[in-house]
């Protein structure tokens, strides 16, 4: 039993289905690289912060050294300055706030432009710290001391008066310290990159993706096209084939008959002869559609090709020969070129039959290695819903037309690596245009 292709419905489903898994799949890897990113910024901010704390501890043993030099001498330091338990500045280098928070120390760093920034209590144990709180600031919490004879360390200013020791040390102080944290900075950017790297990776996965679904939906749609367009080849084939022979039986007593029968009989069997032949051409037509071959392609002469389209429509047809193009040859069956440009021509004269003071123009040109014949005439146009259907096969717009000509010409002219396009005129009509690679000498271009 022979397997059925799967359909193109259930296959762009199954498509679709994937690409919506990839999407949370995705969602989820960027959520994943976001929140990373955030950890490892936290990770360095952290550090940053840690390494911050250290330094301020020595300067405050510098400051208790009074080594005010070594201070100033550190390196990255932007700030920093001591306060007593009542928030008063007993040291200021650099841009040291005027007032600070000491009812809350613990507050979080602050981070801006690689500078981390913090105040902080020093000097004792926590332990001992909340000691000396409780009994300097007693059950209420208020300050009930005051100067350094209660016990309150350092002075209104650094500069005033502090000797050695610096009052009692083991009373808690507040630090605020400023300093570069380059590493930081350096580490914050590169956790950005990385995590936009990722981010874009998984962004252009995403859109590759999409993008594959899409052209797979348009490969299964040809793919069911082209099979049945496959069927279809085969039964016209096979029609063609089977059509012929009796048309050739109905030729040959046509013929028989002519000579039996009186005058009175002929044109009826003109009629018959003719539709036969009509019949036959068009067999022969379809067959050579569904031919795989190249034909017999040889170096054709532009102008003389075009001489002679000129000579067999007559005033009917303009013809024009760019210079470009007056010594070009193309490389192609010289019949198919012929049926190809007669059958743009005859598709233009048949739509300006109303207009008979206007005619088809049929100009070739040459650039770049290509020559492009270009038939337009100022007819109706093709409606935009038929824009995509000319070159079908057995598709037309004519009431006795077949629907052979232009998907034979296109076929004809892609098997000679041309194309063959249509557009339409801003002032009405439309422009079909062949386009071949230029011959030159025994080279194929």
């Amino acid at each position: 039993m022979t397997k059925s292709p799967p359909s193109p419905i259930a296959g762009r489903r199954r498509a679709r289905a994937a690409a919506v898994l990839f999407a949370f799949v995705a969602a989820a890897a960027v959520s994943a690289v976001i929140l990373l990113a955030a950890q490892e910024r936290s990770r360095l901010r952290i550090g940053a912060e840690f390494q911050a704390f250290q330094i301020a501890a020595d300067l405050l043993r510098a400051a208790d050294a009074e080594d005010y030099q070594s201070i100033s001498r550190t390196p990255g330091l932007r700030a920093f300055g001591i306060f007593s338990r009542r928030g008063e500045t007993l040291y200021r280098f650099g841009e040291v706030p005027e007032e600070i928070d000491v009812r809350n120390p613990a507050a979080p760093a602050h981070f801006e432009n690689g500078v981390v920034s913090f105040v902080r209590m020093m000097g004792a144990s926590p332990q001992e710290s909340q000691r000396v709180r409780r009994g300097f600031f007693g059950a209420s919490g208020r300050d009930d001391s005051s100067g350094p004879a209660a016990g309150g360390g350092f002075g209104p200013s650094m500069g005033q008066g502090m000797g050695p020791g610096m009052g009692m040390m083991a009373a808690p102080r507040f630090v605020y310290v400023a300093m570069e944290a380059s590493a930081l900075r350096s580490g914050e950017r590169l956790v950005y990159a990385v995590s936009a790297f990722f981010v874009a990776a998984i962004a252009a996965a995403f859109a590759l993706l999409f993008s594959l679904v899409r052209s797979l939906d348009e490969y299964r749609d040809r793919e069911a096209r082209n099979r049945e367009l496959l069927a279809l080849g085969e039964a016209a084939r096979t029609l063609a084939h089977e059509i012929k022979n009796p048309l050739g039986v109905m030729k040959i007593q046509v013929a028989l008959l002519r000579k039996k029968t009186g005058e009175e009989s002929r044109d009826g069997l003109r009629v018959i002869e003719e539709e036969a032949d009509r019949l036959s051409l068009l067999a022969s037509r379809v067959k050579a559609f569904l031919a795989a071959d190249d034909g017999t392609p040889r170096p054709v002469a532009v102008v003389r090709a075009l001489e002679s389209f000129a000579e067999r429509y007559g005033d009917r047809l303009s013809v024009e020969v760019d210079g470009s193009a007056a010594a070009s040859s193309v490389w192609i069956d010289p019949l198919r070129f012929d049926q190809i440009l007669d059958n743009l021509v005859s598709n233009a004269i048949d739509c300006m039959d109303g207009r008979p003071f206007v005619r088809p123009e049929l100009r070739a040109e040459a650039s770049r290695g290509r020559v492009r014949f270009s038939v337009s005439d100022a007819g109706p146009g093709i409606p935009s819903e038929d824009g995509e259907r000319v070159f079908d096969l057995f598709f037309t717009t004519k009431p006795s037309g077949a629907g052979i000509g232009l998907a034979l010409a296109k076929r004809y002219a892609e098997a000679a690596r041309g194309s063959l396009t249509h557009r339409p005129k801003p002032e009405g009509g439309t422009v079909f245009t062949l386009d071949l690679p230029e011959h030159r000498g025994d080279e194929r271009k």
